[in-house]
């Protein structure tokens, strides 16, 4: 009797302790559920910001290449008044006197062609700011180019859209139902390896780049990931037609910004006059900032100056 009254408490104990374990579990699938919905909610709330911070980055560039096609107008609007001044200083002189009509017709001829073409001098040496800066060839070791490029609106919404510009893409393998974010900056989290970097830097045969290898580097990562992006999006492995003028001019600013922020500041300074997209003139000393960014400072830091970059909208403090 007593060996069985012992079992039974054992297993009154047991009985207790599976229930007790029973509620444990169904404690922690509560939790777990919880973290899932929660994450779950942040994802979309992130992809929500991205989407957002993306439609005004469009706008934003829209309303910068309306300014420069109205900047554009106005250049053509003032040359054409200059050559009507220019044909009725000589309409006027017509008039005067017989004996003096062949000589003073001839030299309001030649004051109007010098007139015209000192209008399409400036025409061809003053261009408008925009086209000023994607025209001539920049080179970001100078300061001066630097800060051209910092000042354009235009170049760092070009810049932001590319790095911001959401991606989603369904995740592959095991019927997985789940959302990616595949932007450029979850490509430099997840397929910039040792491997990648190698190559990359391989192109130009060194262990470090200045500030204007940078900019080659940076377009050739934006390569690399929209072929990435394509076979993702396709299942295709040809190569997407690019445009490298076009994907260049979109990492300027990124590149400038990168280099000002995160290149080695001197002591020594230098004057420079710049015009932004609304011909605004900006005149000020800046410090050199001498660009060496050595291959394992890119692979180690290269994530964390984009996410400053998004984080600041492109504008240095």
């Amino acid at each position: 009797q007593e060996s069985i009254n012992e079992l039974n408490s054992k297993i009154a104990t047991l009985q207790q302790e599976n229930q007790r374990l029973k509620q444990r579990n169904q404690e922690l699938s509560a939790t777990i559920n919880n973290d899932e919905v929660n994450e779950v909610s942040h994802l979309r709330q992130q992809r929500d910001r991205l989407l957002q911070k993306n439609k005004e980055l469009l706008v934003k560039l829209d309303e910068a290449q309306n300014l420069a096609i109205q900047a554009q107008r106005k250049a053509e609007e003032l040359r054409k008044q200059m050559q009507l001044q220019s044909s009725t200083h000589m309409h006027i002189h017509d008039h005067g006197d017989k004996e003096g009509k062949s000589a003073m017709v001839h030299e309001d001829t030649k004051k109007a062609q010098v007139s015209d073409a000192h209008v399409n001098d400036e025409e061809k040496t003053t261009p408008t700011p925009v086209q000023e800066t994607q025209e001539r060839k920049l080179n970001l070791n100078r300061v001066q180019d630097q800060i051209m490029v910092l000042s354009s609106e235009l170049m760092r919404h070009k810049s932001l859209l590319f790095v911001c510009k959401p991606q989603y893409l369904q995740k592959t393998g095991d019927n997985s139902n789940e959302i990616v974010n595949f932007s450029f900056l979850h490509f430099l989290q997840t397929s910039l390896s040792d491997k990648v970097v190698d190559q990359l830097f391989g192109k130009f045969k060194s262990n470090a780049v200045d500030g204007k290898d940078l900019l080659n580097l940076l377009t050739l990562s934006g390569v690399i990931y929209s072929v990435k992006l394509h076979k993702m999006q396709t299942g295709d492995n040809g190569k997407p037609k690019l445009n490298l003028n076009a994907m260049k001019q979109s990492m300027h600013h990124l590149a400038a910004y990168i280099i000002r922020k995160f290149g080695h500041k001197t002591d020594e300074t230098e004057h420079v006059t710049a015009i932004d997209d609304y011909g605004q003139m900006k005149s000020d000393s800046f410090h050199v900032i001498k660009a060496q960014f050595e291959k394992q400072q890119f692979r180690n830091d290269v994530q964390l100056w984009i996410t400053d970059y998004i984080d600041n909208e492109g504008q240095l403090q």
